[in-house]
């Protein structure tokens, strides 16, 4: 059984920056991992699907043969938006570990008071393959360049010979996918960023939760995490069976120490 430490470095960690509040009163407490609506992200180039629609390119026609692009947009836009449920996360790369960003602790785990939770990969998407209802799942690394390219909003004529506008939907969201749910702007490359997409059957617009007890790992609190709530952290640990460190700036260098309370001052 390889060191906690030593897992952290392996292509199996996946990391998950949140706040203390969220960790503790949801995810750990709850004992549950929570997949959001695409429509929720923070970033207006995945939300803001009201004027994508805008942008999609129609071509000089709109209806050919009985084909209407309209329509097909219409049907994917509510696939992305409504159907679709995603859950983000980090990964090491050659240089860094995933838990060692220090700019994902000051943006995600609220100031480095927050934690960054540990799951395996391969362990989670076992699970969701096994015991999840969904249509399609997919799962990669996100790319980023400095364009989004407009090429995932076009709609080709010639996807089918039908008129079954869900069908030329979904081909279009699998030719497109790694453009649609899995390219982002360079000024995110840092996060070296890794998603599950699930795309459910129905047109729920809540959240998604699955049990994390299968696929967690453990739990690395940040350097300004409260003394009050350690005690609490290290029981949930215990309770399902994972690691738990602390994530200090200390004589001048960022480490991995036990998690023990400390003076935040």
């Amino acid at each position: 059984m390889p060191k906690f430490e030593d897992y952290l470095e392996t292509n199996d960690a996946l990391f998950h920056f949140t706040s203390a509040k969220v960790a503790i009163e949801n995810i750990l407490f709850e004992g549950s991992l929570r997949f959001s609506p695409y429509s929720r992200m923070n970033d207006p180039n995945e939300y803001r699907y009201q004027d994508i629609y805008d942008s999609w390119s129609f071509g000089s026609l709109l209806q050919d043969n009985g084909f209407s692009k309209a329509s097909v947009v219409e049907i994917l836009e509510h696939i992305i938006r409504f159907n679709s449920k995603v859950c983000c996360f980090c990964q090491s790369n050659e240089k860094l570990p995933g838990y060692y960003k220090p700019r994902m602790w000051a943006q995600y785990s609220d100031n480095n008071e927050g934690v960054c939770l540990v799951f395996s990969k391969e362990k989670l998407l076992y699970y969701i393959k096994n015991h999840l209802k969904y249509k399609y799942l997919f799962s990669d690394y996100v790319a980023y360049k400095g364009e989004i390219p407009r090429s995932r909003y076009m709609i080709h004529q010639n996807i089918s010979n039908s008129v079954n506008y869900e069908d030329d939907a979904i081909t279009h969201l699998h030719n497109n996918k790694n453009n649609i749910y899995f390219l982002k702007h360079t000024d995110f490359e840092q996060e070296n960023e890794f998603r599950i997409i699930l795309i459910k059957e129905n047109d729920d617009i809540n959240y998604l939760t699955i049990p994390i007890k299968d696929f967690i790992k453990g739990i690395i609190i940040g350097d300004r995490f409260h003394d009050s709530f350690v005690d609490i952290i290290n029981h949930l640990s215990g309770k399902l069976k994972m690691e738990a460190r602390r994530f200090r700036f200390h004589k001048g260098k960022y480490d991995l120490f036990n998690c023990t309370r400390i003076s935040n001052r």
